[in-house]
């Protein structure tokens, strides 16, 4: 890899690096930033050539400001002014659109709001065109989970009760262009509406030509991003380069000016109809930048062009280095830019027609790794296979869709009776969902940025190496990546912090399942929080997936985990075929069903798991059918109740003695709701230890104030995911309870 073609690329590095630092020394980088211009005024040569950008970028963060001063009062609404930093999209119910900050009032106190909120507007009438508003509401955001590893709260939110709360502002010089860019999606999204919902080339087109990917069902969803090639699906660089070049072919025939003309105007309607995105934006210009040294007769330098690029956009804009999606499209690029060649003429022994596209394949993933890997906790190490094949689709698929799309508005009959052929280019998006785990091979990884970092280089390492040296190095690595911590030594269960939900832990050695998995609706609750936390414990297989009953807070997140690790068997009471999470739990391809009835009896390791409810032929509601077990290990009895209700304790009490159904440890049933967990129940199970899955802040007030005080009258300690974060149990051989608490203390 030479960089010596590529000058301005350590200077732009040098920036961008200060940029970052900005954020976190706030006003100590003013005399920072002093001292090194000074520095690299009298150091001079290639000295000042690094250490004056980085000041520059210490100054350009500083001045585009931070985070607010001080949090606000989330219990009182707030009046914040910003402009769209995206397009409305339909939503349940309603509209919803991102709003990059600019100021928020609550009361008398008038602050900088430098972050992006994500507006909800209901109603189903078309939201008022304009570039900024004044919204009013009530600001939220999902609080970070407390599991032990690295988690991120969620992003922020402002529920808009009526319309009267959004009023339009001034939107300046930029506010004509948003208008039509605003006229030109609306008519398209009325193209669309033939059969937005159901209509999978519908779904595809909508990803693919408006990038909102939100109508894709969740499953193929998933089955994209453990197979690498959930990029495929965003709008980047890559889509812009799709269009330019296919209009560059279609236009073959004519003078280069006016080939490259087409592009342009392609291009720049491309950019009108799925917004001005970084991503969008860094692609279009360096396109422009490639078209103009070709019209000059001059070689592009696209490594000096992106550095450029990169630089001047941060230091308008810092916020943008923690925007995941230019992160990403910058790094893809330069990996193609620079490692990729390097991969080329390394790799002699490939045909040739193969040799290229791997090469490129191959580049971009791995300079994407250092932040894919800190993100999504996973490794996907056969997409640049994957994408060889997936990268040509895309490109017919965007071509047929943008076509289509033409058509739609032109002559709505005739694209309704092309609709088959975009059905069949959709359907391998969608069939991803159904390609196992063992054929896709993703491998969870969990690590910060270091540890990204340091496997980027080894990779780059072994594959620029000989061949010989390369695969002992590739072994290396691959040993690494596929070993694991080794098994804990006691039996052990964990109630994970899934929020408003419940998953619960067991393992013994190699052996683990989970029982309930969280969920949320339209969330990959599984990979954001669930993976993490396996991936930190070294389990990559689950013996089973129990569900104790399909709602989504409990089964949502068992559906999201299979997509990322091997699932050998899924354990429910039977009578759940109606309810679509549960069907879809059921139908995971390669994976084997167990219905337990009570009296089924179970094993894993050496916990001895027991149905005791329902009772075979029962068809009451879903609480109180819920699967309920006991799960015991040397002596010690834990009760595992799902979202049983009182009714539910009663049938239990009816048929079971006291003796089968006492245990040490009680998990609490329903989240801790007033309507379980009555005073004749917990007198029979009479548990040392209750255990409380809740969300921080919860909505519903879970756990109730009339449990808590019942288990505060029996002298029953209690241990809540909302206070304490996850909760670790070790059962030893001598029975002894070893409680660790690896997410407290929490923020609350």
């Amino acid at each position: 890899m030479d960089l010596r073609g590529a000058p301005v690329l350590i200077p732009a590095g040098s920036l961008l690096a200060g940029l970052r630092l900005a954020s976190a020394l706030e006003w100590s980088s003013i005399p920072l930033a002093a001292l090194l211009l000074g520095l690299a005024l009298a150091l001079g040569g290639r000295a000042r050539r690094l250490i004056a950008p980085f000041a520059l970028g210490l100054l350009g963060g500083w001045l585009a400001g931070g985070e607010p001063v001080s949090e606000l009062d989330r219990e009182r609404p707030v009046s914040l002014v910003g402009h769209l930093a995206g397009h409305w999209t339909r939503d349940a119910g309603g509209w919803r659109a991102p709003l990059r900050g600019e100021r928020v009032r609550q009361g008398h106190r008038v602050e900088p709001w430098p972050r992006t909120v994500l507006l909800w507007l209901p109603g189903a009438e078309a939201p008022p065109a304009g570039f900024r508003f004044r919204a009013r509401g009530y600001l939220r955001r999902s609080p970070a989970t407390a599991n032990g590893v690295p988690s991120r709260a969620g992003p922020w939110r402002l529920r808009i009760k009526s319309r009267y709360f959004l009023v339009r502002e001034p939107g300046g010089p930029a506010e004509a262009l948003v208008a039509l860019s605003q006229r030109l999606r609306r008519r398209v999204e009325a193209a669309y509406e033939v059969g937005w919902r159901q209509d999978p080339g519908i779904q595809i087109a909508r990803a693919l030509v408006l990038g909102d990917a939100s109508q894709v069902p969740l499953a193929g969803r998933r089955g994209l991003r453990r197979s690498g090639l959930a990029h495929l699906l965003a709008l980047s660089g890559l889509h812009v380069g799709l269009l330019a070049g296919m209009v560059v072919l279609a236009t073959s025939r004519l003078p280069l000016l006016l080939r490259l003309g087409s592009a342009g105007i392609a291009t720049s309607l491309y950019l009108l109809l799925a917004g001005p995105r970084p991503s969008l934006l860094r692609a279009a210009i360096m396109a422009a930048g490639a078209a103009m040294a070709l019209l000059l007769e001059r070689p592009p330098n696209a490594a000096n062009l992106l550095a450029i690029l990169s630089a001047g956009m941060a230091l308008a804009a810092p916020h943008l280095l923690d925007d995941l999606g230019f992160v990403l499209t910058v790094s893809a690029t330069a990996g193609i830019v620079l490692l990729a060649p390097a991969f080329w003429r390394r790799w002699t022994g490939l045909p040739q027609a193969l040799r290229r596209p791997l090469a490129v394949s191959a580049g971009a993933q791995l300079a994407t790794l250092p932040w894919t890997l800190p993100s999504f906790h996973m490794l996907a190490p056969l997409a640049p296979l994957w994408n060889l094949l997936a990268v040509p689709w895309t490109a017919i698929t965007l071509l047929a869709c943008l076509v289509w799309t033409g058509l739609a508005l032109l002559a709505p009959r005739a694209a309704a009776g092309l609709l088959p052929l975009l059905d069949l280019l959709a359907a391998p998006y969608l069939a991803a969902g159904s390609v196992s785990t063992a054929v896709a091979f993703p491998i969870p990884v969990l690590t910060g940025l270091p540890g990204a970092l340091l496997l980027t280089v080894a990779l780059c390492c072994a594959l620029l190496w000989p061949p010989r040296l390369g695969l002992i190095g590739l072994g290396v690595v691959g040993a690494w990546l596929l070993s694991s911590p080794g098994p804990v030594e006691d039996p052990e269960l964990a109630l994970l912090d899934v929020g408003q939900g419940e998953a619960i832990l067991l393992r013994d050695g190699g052996e683990a399942l989970l029982v309930d998995g969280g969920g949320w609706r339209r969330s990959d609750l599984g990979g954001r929080i669930l993976l993490p936390v396996l991936a930190s414990s070294g389990i990559r297989r689950l013996r089973a997936l129990v569900l104790t009953h399909p709602h989504v807070d409990h089964c949502g997140g068992l559906v999201d985990i299979a997509s990322y690790l091997r699932v050998e068997e899924v354990w429910t009471a039977p009578g759940w075929r109606g309810s679509p999470c549960a069907e879809e739990l059921l139908s995971l391809p390669g994976v084997g069903h167990r219905f337990l009835w009570a009296g089924e009896r179970v094993e894993l390791g050496r916990w001895r798991l027991q149905t005791i409810h329902p009772p075979p032929g029962d068809r009451r509601g879903s609480n109180d059918r819920s699967l309920v077990l006991t799960a015991e290990v040397h002596g010690r009895r834990v009760l595992l109740t799902g979202d049983l209700e009182a009714t539910g304790e009663a049938s239990i009490l009816a048929r079971h003695p006291v003796s089968s159904i006492a245990c040490d440890i009680l998990k609490v049933a329903h989240h801790g709701s007033k309507s379980s967990t009555t005073g004749a129940f917990l007198e029979a199970v009479r548990p040392r230890l209750a255990l409380i899955s809740a969300g921080l802040g919860n909505r519903y007030g879970h756990p109730s104030t009339a449990v808590l005080e019942r288990l505060k009258q029996r002298h029953i300690r209690v241990l809540r995911t909302d206070r304490h974060g996850i909760i670790r149990i070790g059962i030893p051989e001598d029975g002894r309870l070893r409680i660790s608490k690896p997410g407290t203390p929490r923020e609350m």
